[in-house]
C-alpha cells in the first residue's frame, strides 16, 4: 500500500544518465487508510531521504502555433517535439473552463511531421462535463478536435499577447501510479 523510505535514496536514472526504459509502481490501498500515520496509504514517503528520478528528456509542455478549429486532425506546436507515436498528449481549453467542465481535449499522436512540428492526431477523447465530485461525467471519443484551441497574437494598446493552448505530453517513461 506504500513505500517507505527512512534515510537513503530511491533514485531512477540520474541527470547524466536518464533511465530511457519503461517503469511502472503501482500502490494499492484505499486513500483514506490510516496504515502509515501522517503519511496515509498510496504513498511514496520520504523521510530524511532522498528521492531522485530522471525519466527521458523530452519537451514536456510547448503551445499552439496557429489556432485549430473543431475538426483539425492536426495541430502546429511552437516547438519541435519528438514525442513517441502513441503517446497521450492533453491540448488546453483557451474559450471555456469552470470547476463542472472543459473543454481540454486529450489526443493519441498518430504522426510527427515538419521535424516534430506538426503533430497529427487520433483517438481525441474530451469529457466536456464534470459532476460534484469532479470527475467526469460524459466523455466523448472523436477522430477530430471538438473544441477550437487559439494559437495567436492579438495587439491591445500597441502590445502584443499571446493567446495560445498550451500542449503538454501526459505519456511518461516512469509512471508512478495509485
Amino acid at each position: 500500500n506504500y513505500i517507505l523510505l527512512r534515510g537513503g535514496t530511491l533514485q531512477i536514472g540520474t541527470e547524466q544518465e536518464p533511465f530511457t526504459q519503461q517503469v511502472q509502481i503501482t500502490l494499492y490501498g484505499h486513500p483514506k487508510s490510516m496504515e502509515l500515520p501522517t503519511f496515509g496509504s498510496k504513498v511514496i514517503a520520504c523521510y530524511e531521504c532522498k528521492m531522485d528520478i530522471h525519466g527521458t528528456p523530452q519537451v514536456a509542455w510547448t503551445e499552439l502555433a496557429a489556432t485549430v478549429m473543431p475538426g483539425a486532425t492536426e495541430i502546429m506546436l511552437q516547438e519541435a517535439v519528438a514525442w513517441p507515436i502513441n503517446s497521450k498528449i492533453v491540448i488546453a481549453t483557451t474559450d471555456f473552463e469552470s470547476p463542472k467542465s472543459s473543454h481540454s481535449e486529450v489526443a493519441t499522436v498518430a504522426a510527427l511531421l515538419d521535424g516534430g512540428k506538426r503533430v497529427q492526431l487520433k483517438d481525441i477523447r474530451v469529457c466536456p462535463e464534470y459532476g460534484f465530485s469532479g470527475l467526469p461525467t460524459n466523455c466523448v471519443e472523436s477522430s477530430a478536435l471538438s473544441f477550437p484551441h487559439l494559437g495567436e497574437v492579438k495587439t491591445f494598446d500597441g502590445r502584443p499577447i499571446q493567446f495560445r493552448a498550451e500542449v503538454g505530453l501526459l505519456s511518461r517513461n516512469i509512471v508512478i501510479q495509485g
